[in-house]
């Protein structure tokens, strides 16, 4: 039973379709019909701004946060908290109220390994500023920031299974961001440097 809780809770939880929620009750707007069509952050902040980016920004790290934190609660397990950590990024990418569409994990996934590795997490936010600063692009820095967490795992010899549990959500994000690789390839992502990204982005 506790291996269902773990797995059916955060997903749910992570399922929460916040940038939609935020973009339909406040903005009037369905931001699935925007731009990438993902509702999560950089989509959001494109086309509702960036206040609404933070707000959504937040409650999904929250959504990863509080999902292995209720877990914690209900079984004191390393094991079923990095259980939940996995089933809530896969609840937020692709979601049961979105017809099993949703964003690309970034926020939840830092939400999530932020409770279950404070300090591993911490360096990986490091890192996706250090990349951000040297790139300027979103999506490079947070496919190197959370790639490189399972390597902090190791190297501060956190528990094996939040090892595994980083690696399995690193890994779920190049999914989720094969078409951001594929644009930093052929060079047509969007930089923060763009004046104006939606301009950009239509004319590329």
């Amino acid at each position: 039973m506790r291996y269902f809780i773990s797995i059916i809770v955060p997903y749910l939880v992570g399922a929460i379709p916040a940038g939609y929620l935020i973009g339909r009750i406040f903005y009037k707007t369905d931001i699935t019909k925007k731009g990438s069509g993902n509702i999560g952050f950089a989509n959001v902040a494109q086309y509702l701004g960036v206040k609404a980016a933070i707000i959504v920004f937040l409650l999904d790290f929250l959504e990863g946060f509080v999902s292995v934190l209720i877990i914690r609660i209900a079984f004191h397990s390393d094991l079923m908290c990095a259980i939940a950590a996995v089933s809530t990024v896969i609840g937020h990418d692709f979601s049961i109220f979105m017809k099993f569409k949703g964003g690309k994990g970034a926020s939840t996934t830092y939400g999530a390994l932020a409770f279950l590795s404070p300090l591993p997490t911490l360096f990986g936010a490091f890192t996706f500023f250090l990349v951000l600063w040297w790139k300027k692009y979103i999506s490079l820095s947070n496919i190197v920031s959370i790639a490189t967490i399972p390597l902090y795992e190791i190297l501060l010899h956190r528990s094996v299974y939040y090892f595994y549990a980083s690696l399995f959500v690193a890994a779920i994000l190049l999914y989720t961001h094969r078409k951001n690789i594929k644009d930093l390839i052929n060079g047509s992502e969007i930089s923060i440097l763009d004046s104006n990204p939606i301009k950009n982005r239509k004319r590329r």
